[in-house]
């Protein structure tokens, strides 16, 4: 569980004044895109439980920025050597001419991670709450290993479910981009990657986009459109075999039609 709302109380907290995304910055360029940094959903996720759990909060972008730049450029007890030098590495880079762009790129995953827990806030609001014929799950380690953005599971059916910007073409070269990234991370750990899993190949694959004509905005946040969400609802209550969906915005119960 990252959050426990209803679509609509996700939709008021987010108009929140304090929360409104700010524009755009500088154009990030492919050196500080290309900077490791360490994984930000983690940090993302963490965030939103600790704000669910003191008050049902979102944290702000300002909130959001502040953690990622103290969980990179801070030295920890017990950290290996080479990975003081990685931190040392990454302090450099915030305190240096990179900064805005820095800023920039955590913006962006900022807004993704909001669109993302909006869709999930979606599918639990649906399978769970309303239709109570399923469970979903949205975490770090799905991204990590199951590489998929959530897991939605209704009447014994697993839906892996793939959340993105942009068309499929380009979402499939980010994909194999990725692959060969792991690939070399895990030359001494192949044991741990999920290559090769006949469960995952059992599971249903599906996405849902945002497009520069297909998305919403919610306080400078663009999300989502309800549209694709109900779109990607009526995938899963086709496949599952059921007989009612669910519509958004407002979560009403409908008969499915067709």
């Amino acid at each position: 569980m990252i959050v426990d709302m209803y679509e609509r109380t996700f939709v008021a907290k987010l108009r929140d004044p304090s929360l409104r995304l700010p524009g755009p910055g500088p154009a990030v360029s492919l050196t500080v895109r290309n900077i490791d940094f360490p994984a930000w959903r983690a940090l993302f996720s963490s965030m939103l439980l600790f704000g669910h759990s003191t008050g049902y909060r979102l944290p702000t972008f300002d909130e959001f920025y502040q953690y990622c730049r103290r969980a990179y450029t801070s030295e920890q007890p017990r950290m290996s050597e080479q990975y003081v030098e990685k931190v040392r590495g990454f302090r450099a880079r915030f305190d240096g001419p990179d900064e805005p762009q820095i800023r920039e790129r955590i913006r962006q995953w900022y807004e993704s991670g909001m669109a993302e827990t909006y869709l999930y806030v979606c599918l639990v609001d649906a399978f769970e709450d309303k239709l109570r014929e399923g469970v979903v799950v949205y975490d770090p380690r799905v991204d990590w290993k199951l590489k998929c953005d959530l897991v939605v599971r209704v009447r014994e059916h697993t839906f892996g479910v793939n959340a993105f910007q942009g068309n499929e073409t380009a979402r499939a070269r980010v994909e194999a981009q990725r692959l060969v990234v792991e690939q070399d991370r895990k030359r001494n750990t192949p044991d741990s990657a999920q290559w090769n899993n006949l469960e995952l190949r059992r599971w249903t694959r599906l996405s849902i986009s945002k497009t520069e004509n297909d998305y919403q905005e919610i306080n400078g946040f663009r999300l989502f459109s309800p549209a694709a969400v109900n779109t990607l609802v009526d995938h899963i209550c086709r496949h599952a075999g059921l007989d009612r969906r669910v519509r958004f915005p407002g979560a009403a119960v409908v008969p499915m039609e067709g």
